[in-house]
């Protein structure tokens, strides 16, 4: 996956969220990567880490961004001062989810594909997380998101985040850029609308703009509300 290194621990997500209260260190944008400040090595050492968006990720690569500063974005992250809400869900409202015309309520794996889990949402101190795996027609796993960290070469992939646009509080985009998978997700009043294109096993999973989703051209019934379930949607 990407430039195939080996995954990040568990525990690190969490320690590197709440350093950076949940977004880039130098933005607040909640859309990040892990940067290694001090160049790329097997060892992760939290304090040689940070978080940052794709631009400012290559920004630190290019050595726009000092060493020192990244450090001090370490100490005080954006975030601090400014947050940005547009990626939150309050702790007293149900995680919604749209998908193909469905809704899914309060369950974690919105879609399973071939008994993997292929979007999955959860809450962590009200800012919503999202973990998606992508894999291209051949079976190949070429991205994979862990609670809104892109673990896999950012030149893999197009990301685009935009908020309070077009009627959407929050607006993500993921593009795989030399294959057919993507991922489009909106926030609008607090609850998510999801369509895309995501293979499993040579299958496609297709939601689609009009509120349907097919498998493999096969249509599927929608209008379904799944509520405090493990899985959502499971197919294949």
């Amino acid at each position: 996956m990407g430039k195939q290194r080996p995954p990040y621990p568990a525990w690190l997500y969490p320690v590197l969220r709440k350093e950076a209260n949940f977004g880039c260190a130098k933005c607040g944008v909640p859309i990040v990567t892990i940067h290694h400040i001090e160049g790329y090595r097997d060892e992760h050492k939290p304090e040689e880490l940070i978080l940052l968006c794709r631009e400012h990720h290559k920004m630190g690569d290019e050595g726009a961004i000092s060493k020192q500063e990244l450090y001090d974005l370490k100490r005080k992250p954006f975030n601090l001062d400014k947050v940005h809400h547009s990626f939150q869900i309050p702790q007293t409202q149900r995680i919604v989810v749209h998908i193909g015309g469905d809704r899914v309520i309060d369950t974690p794996i919105t879609l399973e594909i071939s008994q993997e889990p292929i979007i999955s949402t959860r809450r962590e101190e009200g800012q919503l997380l999202l973990s998606s795996v992508f894999y291209d027609k051949h079976d190949s796993p070429r991205l994979k998101v862990i609670d809104n960290v892109w673990d896999a070469d950012t030149d893999l992939f197009d990301l685009r985040y935009s908020e309070n646009k077009a009627g959407a509080d929050a607006w993500l985009a993921i593009k795989m850029q030399d294959s057919e998978p993507y991922l489009d997700l909106k926030i609008v009043r607090g609850e998510v609308y999801i369509k895309g294109k995501f293979y499993r096993k040579g299958m496609l999973f297709d939601v689609r703009d009009d509120g349907t989703f097919q498998l493999d051209k096969m249509a599927f019934m929608s209008g379904n509300i799944i509520e405090k379930c493990g899985v959502g949607i499971s197919v294949g």
